[in-house]
């Protein structure tokens, strides 16, 4: 026809989607908008107060700006399942022109209207007449849209103890912690936090600990798009779970991101064999005729002895203020350099031409066990399956009892 003028190549930034790179066109429509700025100032406020302290502090920082710069919150889902938005029409109207007809319009406003007061959160239906339960057969046609799956999640912590009136909920809400990583702190626990203390008053949990993020070895996300995910079995089954969980706490700092260095795990497998090797050693140093007495010899307080309880408090610190890397580090290098190089070679040379029996030698085999027993409680939450195997290997022979627990710490 004549009306083209020019065909020009323009360079713009074209978002994409995330997963499959398809190239994404922003379409207008219709959506459910929740207004929930009173709800993001209780939360804020509560932030303030102290009442919920989320770990790292800097996160905690970017949760109050989040609330600070709240914007209305788009609760509806184009989605084929979820949670169905509770919304029935009758007749021919639909929402866009019920919209078109109310604009404006408050919730006293139709308080007014229908000589009805909206308490909450209930079953909203709109038509072209009211809902009458004494006129059956009247056809209603529910909402399509579904909800934003956070708008559920966000109503976990009291919801699955079944409400303000549940036994569970008289029992166990709030909570002391929630864990889980920082790229769901404003879709989850931002929710969460509203939607407690609207819905009971009181803050869901006191605080909020943010894991470290585990990046594939060159930075960038795991997906399985790229392929570039590690699947933990093959790790365990290659260094086992305790030289993961050991690189996991000294690595994947709280809020931060860790690039999975094997390397590091296969250091901390040698750390693993040396707990398992050293306290084999120990064991097989004592006689079965010298179990009895060592069981109920009391432990002099040396300066090994000392030692080990100021390490006890410093990696329980440690453990207390979340500086699970610091404990980490403390954990490997007290039970190696210490115990391992220093105090064992040297009992081993106090107890040198010992007669078996000997009071001497039940002295420094007691005090060596007692150093043992200690450094495997307070390593356990870090390598928890070779302690509790050396704990057990113990029980056996009646130097021990019970399990390995953290509670013992």
């Amino acid at each position: 026809l004549g009306l083209l003028v020019k065909i020009e190549n323009i360079k713009h930034e074209v978002a994409v989607c995330e997963r499959c790179g398809t190239p994404i066109e922003p379409v207008i429509s219709n959506q459910w908008y929740a207004n929930v700025e009173s709800l993001a100032k209780k939360a804020l406020e509560a932030l303030h107060n102290g009442d919920v302290k989320v770990i790292p502090e800097g996160q905690q920082k970017a949760l109050e700006f989040f609330y600070e710069n709240i914007q209305p919150w788009c609760i509806s889902r184009q989605l084929w399942w979820g949670q169905r938005i509770p919304v029935w029409y009758s007749g021919s109207k639909k929402l866009h022109d019920w919209l078109n007809e109310n604009e404006g319009k408050t919730v006293e406003d139709f308080e007014k209207e229908f000589n009805v007061k909206a308490n909450g959160t209930g079953e909203i239906k709109l038509g072209e007449e009211m809902p009458d339960s004494s006129n059956p057969g009247v056809s209603w046609e529910q909402e399509s849209d579904m909800f934003d799956t956070w708008f559920s999640s966000g109503q976990v912590p009291f919801s699955t103890l079944g409400g303000p009136d549940g036994e569970d909920y008289k029992k166990y809400y709030p909570t002391q912690m929630m864990i889980h990583a920082r790229d769901i702190l404003f879709w989850w626990t931002a929710r969460m936090i509203m939607f407690g203390l609207y819905k009971t008053g009181e803050v869901p949990y006191s605080t909020v600990l943010l894991t470290g993020m585990i990046l594939a070895s060159d930075g960038s996300k795991m997906s399985k798009s790229k392929g570039n995910g590690i699947e933990p079995n093959d790790v365990f089954q290659k260094y086992g779970a305790d030289a993961l969980r050991l690189w996991y706490y000294s690595d994947a700092l709280p809020g931060s991101n860790a690039p999975l260095r094997e390397e590091k795990i296969k250091g901390n497998r040698n750390f693993v064999n040396k707990i398992w090797n050293a306290s084999r050693f120990i064991l097989m140093n004592i006689e079965d005729e010298e179990i009895e007495k060592i069981q109920g010899k009391e432990i002099t307080e040396t300066n090994r002895v000392m030692a080990t309880k100021e390490h006890i408090k410093k990696v329980s610190l440690n453990i207390d203020k979340y500086q699970l890397n610091l404990g980490a580090e403390n954990i490997r290098e007290f039970f190696w350099h210490e115990l391992c190089d220093k105090w064992i070679e040297e009992i081993k040379g106090e107890i040198k031409d010992q007669p078996i029996d000997s009071d001497l030698r039940i002295e420094k085999l007691s005090e060596l066990l007692w150093l043992l027993k200690e450094n495997l409680k307070i390593m356990h939450p870090f390598v928890p399956f070779v302690t509790e195997a050396v704990w057990q290997e113990l029980v056996k022979l009646g130097l021990a009892e019970g399990v390995l627990m953290v509670e013992q710490i």
